[in-house]
């Protein structure tokens, strides 16, 4: 009796890469799925190393079954008994088979490593950025996290998000401006507008210049100029030195480029201030942005907008507040 061994002829194997009888088409299935799952199993960075790590990942998965399938294959032959078609498939699948699933704990422990690198990053952005007081006033951790959120929801790269100083950009109305305002200890979100009434009146006094209100800031009253595009209220450098003294000050924030009316851009401190007063009203954490200079203050509709509700009266005479 004749045992016979299914050994494929050398005409099959010049056609058949390998001798494992796959199709053209199967081989760039295995490659697509293997860079795929390389990609995938990638954290973030930039584009030249995760095109890197890509292609090296892939080419491992593919590269070392076929260098295992081919050690058989010369093995076998030297003892005279060569492996068959679907012997090397076996041995070519298990291996890669193996390292394919391999890379899903990767891929899903992925999202949790961005997530950690970048609260890291974060986190000592803002901290040296800032004075040592900062957390008293502000959650950087709560801001972190709302920021991470933030990228996240509007598919963000890293270089969109590092223009998060200009006041035009995405990252700065996105993702800081709200994230800032979420984070504040004893900010609008907790309640922190306080008034023995629910609702008051304002008189304003209506110039040439436009209509300005007055706002009590370190125990003084000051006018300021209501402006519906200006973000932050904005003060002078004197002003924040009446308030370092009147003990106001929470602490500091990021320095932020303001735009002006007249399209000029204004690098400013940015301080959080505490017991800042309009009418019969008392707001605590007011982010104000500081000008090194002469300026009429600025009064913006996010200002107004830590209440409930406000809307001007007698063609613009009067302001009504509701807490």
């Amino acid at each position: 009796m004749v045992t016979m061994t299914e050994q494929p002829s050398n005409e099959q194997e010049r056609k058949d890469f390998m001798g494992m009888g796959f199709a053209p088409s199967a081989w760039g299935v295995l490659l697509v799925l293997s860079i795929g799952v390389a990609y995938m199993a990638q954290p973030e960075g930039s584009m030249a190393f995760t095109f890197g790590a890509v292609v090296g990942g892939a080419a491992v998965m593919l590269g070392l079954p076929l260098l295992v399938v081919g050690l058989v294959i010369m093995l076998t032959r030297s003892f005279g008994h060569p492996v068959g078609t679907s012997t090397r498939r076996t041995v070519f699948f298990a291996l890669w088979g193996l390292m394919f699933l391999g890379q899903f704990p990767r891929i899903f422990s992925s999202g949790s490593q961005n997530k950690e690198a970048f609260m890291e990053a974060c986190v000592l952005s803002a901290r040296a950025q800032a004075t040592p007081d900062l957390e008293t006033t502000f959650n950087v951790h709560k801001y972190c996290e709302c920021a991470y959120e933030k990228v996240l929801e509007k598919r963000m790269s890293l270089s969109e998000l590092s223009a998060v100083k200009d006041r035009n950009s995405i990252a700065h109305n996105e993702v800081a401006a709200p994230c800032v305002r979420y984070a504040m200890i004893g900010s609008a979100t907790s309640g922190a507008v306080w008034g023995t009434e629910p609702v008051d009146t304002i008189p304003i006094v209506n110039t040439q210049n436009g209509f300005k209100l007055k706002v009590e800031v370190a125990g003084e009253e000051f006018y300021f100029i209501f402006d519906s595009g200006a973000s932050d209220p904005v003060v002078s450098s004197t002003l924040e030195q009446k308030m370092e003294r009147a003990g106001v000050i929470h602490g500091y924030l990021p320095e932020m480029s303001y735009e002006m009316a007249n399209g000029e851009l204004m690098p400013c401190k940015r301080v959080i201030v505490k017991n800042v007063g309009i009418g019969g009203f008392v707001l605590d954490s007011v982010v104000m942005a500081v000008y090194d200079g002469d300026i009429q203050f600025l009064l913006g509709k996010s200002f107004l907008d830590r209440f409930s509700a406000w809307r001007f009266l007698d063609g613009g005479e009067q302001l009504l507040l509701e807490r």
